[in-house]
């Protein structure tokens, strides 16, 4: 993902690859554009992640792309994935969950409408098991599913 600016343009289109372009407007400030997808990776997008997931500009962007994508409106309870390494460690699951239940933003995913996203609640699992809440499989519109039924 990468910020749009005037001098990387709409390069997804020129290119014809998977891209969205996202407005996000967080409380405390004016709404950015970003592109995120293969589009923003070829612009210069970010490669590389900071070690803790609450610290990543990124980490939210995609969280809040993805959410978009679902059309998820208003609060959500929330499960996200942390690799086992960072799980393990205590702290960095209390960070990002106090994180993401601070984090509030009005979205809007290739030009749709705006929709105010935030957490009502927040489980940080282990990466494998982030999809699976009380219970339930969240599956995104268009997965495939497989059962042995």
């Amino acid at each position: 993902m990468v910020r749009r600016t005037e001098s990387n343009g709409d390069l997804g289109q020129l290119m014809g690859e998977l891209k969205h372009r996202v407005q996000i407007a967080r409380e405390t400030g004016k709404p950015e554009t970003w592109l995120v997808g293969e589009s923003a990776r070829a612009s210069g997008g970010v490669r590389g992640w900071s070690a803790q997931a609450h610290e990543r500009e990124g980490y939210d962007v995609l969280l809040l792309t993805a959410l978009g994508l679902l059309g998820v409106k208003g609060p959500v309870d929330m499960a996200v994935g942390l690799p086992m390494s960072s799980w393990l460690d205590i702290e960095q699951r209390k960070e990002l969950r106090s994180h993401l239940l601070d984090l509030s933003a009005w979205v809007s995913v290739d030009g749709g409408d705006a929709q105010r996203i935030s957490a009502n609640s927040v489980r940080v699992l282990p990466q494998a098991l982030s999809g699976l809440v009380s219970g339930h499989v969240i599956d995104p519109p268009g997965a495939e599913k497989a059962s042995r039924n």
